[in-house]
Formats: structure tokens, C-alpha cells, sequence
């Protein structure tokens, strides 16, 4: 009888140590879940804060190129980016004068404009949103490369709000064409 419990107890030692193994099997295997889970959300919120700061670079080299090409379009900028009292207005860079702002967002440009920009017939409004769109170009290009053929030729899609207001888009089909909201 000894031997039968002792066989007993052997049995259910062993049934008790292989539950234990498999609950600590199971618990090992969700923390490993919950590591990668955790890995995987760290690097999205690493690549989404980097996008972010690229952005905001590619941001404050547009807004100080935009503000030299206002500059010189009025005269009151030299050939180097110096304040001058007697500049001559480069006709050149006439288009940015109507233009408040550009931001690019991820793959969209926002062209912010001011008031005048409305009194301009289609044609100038074209050659306006398309300088503005080739003007940002290079400093994208700078922190974010630029396919030649796709970016390029193509355009990057553009919205032009007045104030807060949409005035117009880039057509899908060619994101140098626009349709606009009168």
C-alpha cells in the first residue's frame, strides 16, 4: 500500500511540475509578444517623430527662401539676400508677392495666398501655384530625395487655400493643373 501512494504522489508531482512548466511556456510566450508588440510600436513612433523633424526642416527652408523671393521681387532685397533701400523689383520673382506661405505636408504641398491672389486670371494664377510648387522643389529635394520622373514631371500634389480656405487643387491627373473652387 506504501508503494501505491508513494507511486501516487510521484504521479501527481510530476502532473503538478509539467502544469507549472507550461503556464511559466505560455507566460514566457506572451511577454515575448508583448516585447515585440512594445519594439514594434517604439520604431513606428521613432520613423513618425523622424518624418516629423524632416519636415519641419523642410518647412523652415522653404519659408526662408520664400521670404528672399519676396525680397527681391519688391527691390528691397541685393543679389545676396542684403536689405537695400535703392533694389530694382525682379520681375522674376513677382509670383511670390501673392504668396503667404507654403508647407509641405508628407506628399502634399499647401500654398497659402493672400487676398490679391484672387484678382488674378487663370493664367497668372497658374504661373503662381506652379513657381511656388518649383520653388519648394529644392529645398524637399535637400532632406527628402526627389524622383526626377515621378516627383518631377509629374508635380507634387498641391492644395492652395486662402486663409484657411480651399481655393483650389492639383488635378489628379497632372498635379500641374488646377481646379479651382468659384
Amino acid at each position: 500500500m506504501k508503494k501505491h501512494v508513494n507511486l501516487i504522489s510521484i504521479i501527481g508531482l510530476i502532473a503538478v511540475i509539467g502544469f507549472g512548466l507550461t503556464a511559466c511556456s505560455s507566460s514566457s510566450s506572451e511577454d515575448e509578444a508583448e516585447t515585440e508588440q512594445s519594439n514594434k510600436q517604439s520604431t513606428e513612433a521613432n520613423e513618425k517623430a523622424k518624418e516629423q523633424a524632416t519636415l519641419a526642416k523642410i518647412n523652415s527652408a522653404i519659408a526662408k527662401d520664400l521670404k528672399l523671393d519676396q525680397g527681391w521681387a519688391e527691390g528691397s532685397l541685393d543679389e545676396d539676400g542684403n536689405p537695400t533701400e535703392d533694389g530694382t523689383p525682379n520681375d522674376d520673382f513677382a509670383w511670390s508677392i501673392v504668396v503667404d506661405k507654403i508647407i509641405c505636408e508628407g506628399d502634399t504641398l499647401r500654398v497659402y495666398v493672400k487676398r490679391g491672389f484672387k484678382q488674378l486670371d487663370n493664367e497668372d494664377r497658374q504661373t503662381v501655384i506652379e513657381s511656388a510648387m518649383r520653388a519648394s522643389y529644392s529645398d524637399i529635394n535637400k532632406y527628402k530625395k526627389l524622383d526626377q520622373e515621378e516627383d518631377i514631371k509629374k508635380g507634387i500634389f498641391t492644395e492652395i487655400y486662402l486663409d484657411s480656405t480651399p481655393i483650389g487643387r492639383s488635378k489628379l491627373s497632372n498635379h500641374y493643373e488646377f481646379n479651382w473652387d468659384e
